[in-house]
């Protein structure tokens, strides 16, 4: 079996195709994943130098690259503006941590609120529910690759705390018949007040995530 390939920064000149054995396609496609797995590092695909990682056929298959999703991606967030490119981030950080905190919500409240208490199972709901959002927010403000400044920083973090306090008012409203009122009356007890704090650290880990 034979494939075409091109020169791994994309230029070519006419008639610079060549073909290669299954062989040297199967390296180059080795090399492209690991090359893939760095483009968050990137906007658009580097030149080759003698310190970056080379493939040793010094090429690589076009229609790989073309179909690569972390490459479109790559190249469609480089001209995206820092501070949508953090709102972006802000709606997939709630719904990432989101459902995560739901289930953990529900087996609060089910299992551990009439063992325990109220108190104690808020207390030991807290530590996973930040474990959860601290990892995801390190996986997405790296693979977005969001700048470290304060305000796209603080911006991330505002709006998906923003919409959990939305999600929050409306499960209590929907699921568990509390008014609005009742809602912000709960948040003055010892639980309510934990939770809100934790709340509050979900939107400042932006922040402190580097």
């Amino acid at each position: 079996m034979r494939g075409r390939v091109r020169s791994f920064d994309g230029s070519s000149k006419s008639g610079s195709f060549r073909t290669i054995e299954e062989t040297d396609q199967r390296g180059c496609s080795k090399c492209l994943r690991l090359h893939t797995l760095r483009l968050q590092e990137r906007s658009v695909f580097p030149q080759t130098t003698g310190n970056s990682p080379k493939c040793r056929f010094g090429r690589f298959e076009e229609t790989e690259v073309s179909k690569a999703p972390l490459l479109r991606l790559a190249r469609h967030l480089s001209s995206v503006d820092p501070m949508q490119k953090a709102l972006l981030a802000g709606g997939i950080y709630f719904a990432g941590v989101f459902p995560a905190g739901f289930a953990l919500g529900t087996l609060r409240v089910l299992v551990l609120a009439p063992r325990l208490g109220e108190l104690v199972a808020v207390l030991a709901e807290l530590p996973f529910m930040l474990g959860i959002a601290w990892l995801f927010c390190g996986w997405l403000v790296g693979h977005l690759r969001i700048p470290r400044q304060v305000g796209p920083r603080l911006a991330m973090g505002a709006l998906g705390f923003g919409l959990l306090m939305v999600a929050e008012i409306a499960l209590s409203t929907l699921l568990f018949g509390l008014s609005l009122p009742e809602f912000l009356a709960a948040l003055v007890t010892p639980e309510g007040a934990i939770g809100l704090a934790g709340q509050v650290l979900f939107g400042l880990m932006p922040l402190l995530r580097r």
